[in-house]
């Protein structure tokens, strides 16, 4: 799925429209929370929690709709600066990935 025919993050903040995407048979949905869409802002933190998800997946560990780690750990994997001052604003959420994927 190229990103920039379906497009994932929104362009400002709290947007709420539900995205449907299909193609080839496969139809993706994506429920914003209460705050709205992600939007570019928060790729790193999607990415990141992904990545987590496959690593869980890849080592047989059960996979859940909660990705739960330390603001260490993601600004390390990040390559941002842990020294201190203001933290970046996804060291406030909780990653909760809802999928709603299936063939029709």
């Amino acid at each position: 799925m190229v990103s920039m025919e379906h497009p994932l993050f929104a362009l400002k903040a709290g947007d709420r429209r539900v995205r449907t995407y299909e193609r080839n048979g496969l139809v993706v949905t994506v429920k914003p929370g209460s705050d709205g869409c992600a939007t570019i802002h928060d790729k790193d933190l999607w990415i990141y929690c992904i990545s987590q998800l496959v690593e869980a997946k890849n080592r047989g560990r059960p996979i859940t709709p909660i990705v739960r780690f330390t603001t260490y750990d993601f600004l390390r994997s990040t390559n941002r600066s842990i020294g201190g001052g203001r933290l970046p604003p996804c060291s406030r959420y909780a990653c909760k990935a809802e999928r709603d994927w299936h063939r029709d």
